[in-house]
């Protein structure tokens, strides 16, 4: 798995002795997706592997489906594991004299439950076989990331075609697909849809998007990487060594490759050259605007295994369809508009890229001001969709078009928050410029918090920028640079004018050039300038330059002295660096204290930054320093409390142990992150920062539980974070911290919470034991609660463990056991887990997330109150029969009822016509489901095992959603 690029944490018995689990075993256990537990003869007489596997099942329950165990059976039956044979079972007996019975009852439902998931039996395979199997699954499940698709999709015909071509049932021959098309009619997105429905079936697979904005070398590596591992494309330099690897390592393996939005030939021939690079039942998908690409000089396509596919512009109904989505919001436009729709697409046409663009232009202009624009429309040429995209960029005020300009030019693919910054240093407000982009759909932000643009859209922006200074070079202040290209930084004229330089990916740039004449420039990105070296000494002449960006340049070994010359720089953005890239560290001059204006300086995973220099504290202007991942740096300096205007201080997950006194010199510090460092106290000083409006320490766990809250004096807190780290109190006086609105903490054995202030709008509590809170019904803004009890001790020993041991219990949850009854009703988010009484849910109007896990008694409140519940997720309710009536929940979307081993019946489920999600899981007792044929919306039905149930009414009503 190593080999393949997959991070593996391998528990080692031999370390365990005399250790509890704490520390970096349970560290590693919260942190992983994948559990692979090894079931042999003796797994059951070790109370180690009987613990460790009951926290995988408390992990991956609480994971909402983002972790599962994979288990093996090696030289065992699943039968044994699910304690049906004697040999699992006479161990737990044994381990009872010890450990209490309530502690192996919980060891025993584990097991129970672990080998009803999907796994593997040794028998019949050797020991390669079976490691490649496992290698691939585990592949499949970490790598295999479905694409994302548009949030208003509308699907056509062309699937059912596409999936003909495919034949991925067929294992006699490589094919190759080719989706042609104009651009902005659904290709890529076609593409994707066919690689999440698809991928499973393949051994490996990979989505090479836009190749024709990367370089060739960097395709072939994601290539090699998402397929055989990362170790495969290390050390690769040149694409003929690409081709070589990707044919030797590829040749016998199953694969499944999209090559998106192809330009030129050579990308394919270097890319997925021919069938030969692949194992028998492979398939390429090739998405390209111009067919005549992969055509030979007879005009004809390659042999009978290539086969293409045009895709068609959208029938009117379907347009109308996905322009109603984004106009009004829904499937269809409202009876009056309807006319209106059809004259907008009759005029701009049937393709997908412009009737998103279009419908969101129409949603965010008013509506007197509807039939200009459909006039504007109607004078474009039909087929010109630059020239109607342009009516959407027009409607941009200046701010909005020069950062929509900016993303198109150098913000695709960046972080959000990284391009934030720059614009606020260039004086630009982005937020509702962002906001204003992404409703008339011209940009998007993916899941990563990444900016995205159509490659139509992103060409028009490039083109307005090149237009404007056409007839003149010299008046350029934007260029880009690659290594054909380079000359151009000879003409003086230029030189003068440039304001922004980016020489991203310059593979063979190893010096930047003199800078002696750039006198205007402001930025200068050298991202990804793998073998930079070295960065000219005259780099001190550019008075102006306010951003350097060094992200990627692996072979740079520091920072030049002259760096300190450059009074206006405001951000520099710092190389990350991989262990096993380390040559020397990497060097930070003193002069790094002369910068003035450095407003921000960010190091992110980067191993070979061992120290900061002493002059740090000279940076007078400094607001935001993050240090996060830096994995060798151990501490701070004392200077870092001469940083007077730092507001914003990140050291997560670095090994600093150390807060230095000085840090309570930070005056203007709002928010500070130590999470999951090696700290072992925080400073008293901190606690005089009353400034401070956010600490995170989740995760501390060398920190100590002597917080000194007493001396802490915070009026503008607003998050608390002490999840996952061995705090056990909170200050006594916290109701004096007037502007707390987030609290969360979970600890071994938690002190009763004292009286909490009345801005709280979050609280998160957790504890080995019951927690004991306060009344909460004075928390009028409280929005978000989350109470429980963890399922296992952290501490172990022979303490007997269980839920619920007595009255006392009992009513100690709330100081009076009344309080539960008296929750502030304007909750929307409410999660409660071994909680031994349930509020009667009267009046919660505004709840929208409830989540029930653990609950003893066999009845649960009455949901018909709950008028705007969105998610019900009701779990490990062992004495529950039945749920409450269901069909008063008129926008209830997601459903998902988990290990309800009593559950027979779910009124009213065949009424909520809102549901797009239904999971239900470990319910034996449930013999059918009410007739589902109303439940129109529903997107995704899971059902898994459910001993009883044999057959669910209703399911051919239904064309489009996922079955599990």
């Amino acid at each position: 798995m190593v080999e393949k690029g997959i991070r593996v944490f391998k528990d080692d018995e031999e370390v365990r002795i005399g250790q509890k689990i704490d520390g970096n075993l349970l560290r590693a256990l919260d942190n992983t997706q994948i559990y692979i537990p090894i079931f042999s003869k003796g797994f059951a007489f070790s109370p180690w592997c009987l613990r460790e596997v009951a926290h995988m099942i408390d992990c991956t329950f609480k994971s909402d489906g983002k972790k599962e165990i994979l288990p093996i059976f090696f030289d065992v039956e699943p039968d044994d594991v699910k304690l049906k044979t004697n040999l699992f079972r006479d161990a737990l007996c044994e381990h009872e004299k010890k450990y209490g019975s309530r502690e192996v009852k919980r060891w025993g439902d584990a097991l129970v439950e672990v080998p009803t998931r999907v796994g593997w039996k040794l028998e019949g395979k050797g020991y390669g076989e079976l490691i490649k199997l496992i290698v691939r699954e585990v592949l499949l499940k970490l790598k295999g990331k479905n694409r994302t698709l548009p949030d208003h999709l509308v699907e056509m015909n062309d699937l059912e075609y596409i999936e003909e071509l495919l034949d991925v049932n067929s294992n006699d021959h490589v094919h190759f697909i080719i989706i042609h098309g104009t651009g902005g009619i659904g290709k890529s997105t076609l593409a994707s849809i066919i690689f999440n429905r698809f991928r499973s079936k393949f051994d490996s697979s990979t989505f090479l998007e836009d190749v024709q904005s990367h370089r060739l070398l960097d395709m072939q590596k994601k290539l090699l990487s998402e397929t055989l591992g990362s170790n495969s494309a290390q050390e690769m330099y040149d694409t003929n060594d690409g081709i070589d690897r990707i044919t030797r390592g590829l040749g016998k393996t199953k694969v499944l490759i999209v090559v998106d939005n192809v330009d030129e030939k050579k990308q394919l021939e270097n890319l997925v050259g021919s069938c030969d690079w692949f194992g028998s039942g492979s398939r390429i998908v090739v998405t390209l605007r111009d067919i005549r690409i992969i055509r030979n000089k007879d005009n004809q396509t390659q042999p009978s295994k290539y086969m293409d596919y045009s895709v068609k512009e959208m029938p009117i109904d379907l347009a109308i369809q996905l322009f109603s989505k984004h106009a009004f919001r829904s499937d269809s436009p409202p009876e009056d508009c309807y006319k209106f729709s059809e004259k907008v697409v009759s005029s701009v046409g049937r393709l997908p890229l412009t009737l998103e663009v279009m419908g969101s232009l129409f949603a965010s202009t008013p509506r007197s001001e509807w039939d200009e624009t459909l006039e504007d429309l109607k004078q474009a040429p039909y087929t010109d969709i630059r020239q109607t995209l342009m009516i959407s960029i027009n409607k941009l005020d200046k701010i909005e078009k020069a950062i929509f300009l900016d993303i198109a030019c150098f913000c695709i693919g960046e972080k959000k928050t990284y391009a934030e910054y720059m614009w606020r240093n260039s004086g630009y407000s982005s937020h509702n410029a962002i906001d204003v982009l992404l409703l008339m759909s011209l940009i998007r932000i993916d899941e990563d918090n990444r900016f995205w643009m159509h490659d139509e859209v992103r060409d028009l922006g490039r083109y307005i920028v090149k237009k404007d200074n056409i007839e003149d070079a010299g008046k350029r202040i934007w260029v880009w640079i690659n290594e054909n290209t380079l000359d151009i930084l000879r003409s003086n004229e230029m030189a003068k004018k440039l304001k922004v330089l980016d020489l991203t990916r310059c593979k063979g740039l190893t010096k930047t050039p003199n800078f002696s004449k750039f006198d205007k420039l402001e930025k200068l990105i050298l991202a990804w300038c793998e073998r930079l070296a070295m960065i000219d000494r005259s780099i001190n002449k550019l008075r102006q330059l306010s951003t350097l960006d060094i992200r990627g340049c692996h072979s740079l070994q520091g920072l030049p002295e002259e760096i300190g010359s450059l009074e206006c720089l405001s951000e520099i953005i710092m190389p990350q660096t991989i262990k096993s890239s380390l040559t020397k560290p990497f060097k930070l001059p003193e002069t790094l204290g002369n910068l003035k204006s450095l407003m921000r300086f960010q190091i992110l995973s980067n191993y070979s930054i061992c120290r900061l220099p002493y002059s740090i504290g000279k940076l007078t202007n400094l607001t935001c320093l993050w240090l996060t991942d830096c994995y060798n740096l151990t501490e701070l300096p004392d200077s870092i409390g001469e940083l007077e205007l730092l507001v914003e201080l990140n050291i997560r997950n670095s090994c600093i142990n150390i807060l230095p006194d000085s840090i309570g010199n930070l005056k203007r510090l709002k928010v500070i992150n130590v999470a999951s460092t090696e700290i072992h106290t925080i400073p008293c000083a901190l606690g005089r920062v009353e400034t401070l409006e956010e600490l995170d320490a989740s995760y501390c766990w060398r920190l100590v539980d002597k917080m000194p809250w007493e001396m802490w004096s915070l009026p503008h807190l607003r998050i608390l974070d002490l999840n996952g780290s061995p705090i056990s109190a909170v200050p006594e006086k916290i109701s004096d911290f007037i502007s707390l609105q987030t609290l969360k903490i979970s600890g071994h054995r938690l002190l009763p919470l004292p009286k909490l202030p009345s801005s709280l709008k979050c609280l998160v509590v957790e504890d080995a034991d019951i927690p004991i809170l306060p009344d909460l019904s004075s928390l009028v803004h409280l929005d978000h609660l989350e109470v429980s009890k963890k399922f296992l001790r952290i501490d172990y020993g022979s303490e007997v463990i269980g839920f619920f041991s007595g009255a006392n219990e009992i009513i100690s949850l709330w100081k009076e056991a009344q309080s539960i009854h008296r929750l502030p009703h304007g909750l929307s988010t409410l999660k409660l887990s071994c909680i031994p009484q349930l509020p009667d849910l009267f009046g919660f109007k505004s709840l929208s997330v409830l989540q029930i896990s653990n609950y003893p008694m066999p009845h649960l409140p009455i949901l018909k109150y709950l008028e705007s519940l969105r998610e019900l997720k009701i779990s490990w309710c062992e004495f529950i029969d039945s749920t409450p009536d269901l069909s008063c929940l008129k926008r209830l979307q997601t459903l998902y009822l988990h290990h309800l081993t009593n559950l027979a019946k779910i009124p009213g489920l065949g009424e909520v016509e809102s549901l797009k999600s239904l999971k239900i899981s470990f319910c034996y007792a449930i013999e059918q489901l009410p007739n589902l044929s109303k439940l129109k919306n529903l997107r995704h039905l899971s059902i898994w095992s459910c001993r009883k149930l044999r057959a669910i009414e209703g399911l051919s009503a239904f064309t489009k959603f996922e079955k599990c």
